[in-house]
């Protein structure tokens, strides 16, 4: 799962509290993203993809033990 740590790691760089994307600027103003920040997208989108189909596979692989399971 090192591709769903390197995607928290690259947005924890940019949104470390979790607001920086909900609101442009902090309570004194100031902006909440510096311009000087730089993240490569292509490799995001590739760990997240890769994330993604782990994720997507996972169901399928517990499907056997879930069915047994009383909801």
């Amino acid at each position: 799962m090192i591709f769903m740590s390197e995607i928290v790691n690259v947005l924890d760089l940019l949104d470390e509290k979790g607001t920086t994307f909900r609101y442009p600027k902090d309570l004194n103003g100031n902006k909440n993203i510096e311009s000087n920040k730089k993240i490569n997208l292509l490799e995001l989108k590739n760990n997240f993809d890769h994330s993604m189909s782990l994720l997507y596979l996972t169901d399928q692989v517990l499907y056997d033990y879930t069915d047994e399971i009383i909801y």
